[in-house]
């Protein structure tokens, strides 16, 4: 990972233990491999969601993505030089969302939403852009998943 000394300072800049909190009072539970090979189910520790955000900003890293869903992290990435670190936003989601007009998609049981007005595929980035522009990251999540959604249809 380039620029790990920057990375460590922005990890290290996280309320860890909102997160830890978070994860323990929802009993989230992770299947955590210990060094002998077994498997113990319980909540992470904040050494284990440090880990797992360093991971994510990896792979970003990587795979030259610019944005990232997973779990409960949405991270987005702008950079323009490659050999820079840039801008990096680490959203941790504290709350659950419930969407009522979804679906849910048979392949991998995800909520996609419905197209809302038959909005088409130019009006849902501008859409999606706006969102980012607002930092209304939910919304930005929801519509890149319609997009998705939609590609695929196609």
């Amino acid at each position: 990972m380039k620029n790990s000394l920057k990375l460590d300072k922005i990890v290290n800049g996280i309320d860890w233990e909102t997160v830890y909190d978070y994860h323990k009072k929802l009993n989230i539970l992770w299947d955590i491999k210990n060094k002998d090979g077994s498997i113990d189910t319980r909540i992470p520790i904040i050494d284990d969601l440090r880990d797992e955000l360093k991971s994510l900003v990896a792979y970003m890293d990587d795979n030259d993505c610019d944005y990232l869903s997973y779990g409960t992290w949405v991270i987005f990435w702008d950079s323009d030089d490659p050999t820079k670190l840039g801008e990096i936003r680490i959203i941790f989601r504290l709350g659950d969302y419930v969407i009522s007009d979804t679906e849910r998609n048979p392949q991998d049981g995800n909520y996609i939403p419905y197209p809302e007005n038959g909005d088409s595929l130019d009006d849902l980035e501008d859409q999606l852009k706006s969102a980012i522009k607002e930092e209304d990251y939910e919304l930005a999540a929801l519509i890149r998943d319609e997009i998705q959604y939609l590609n695929k249809k196609d």
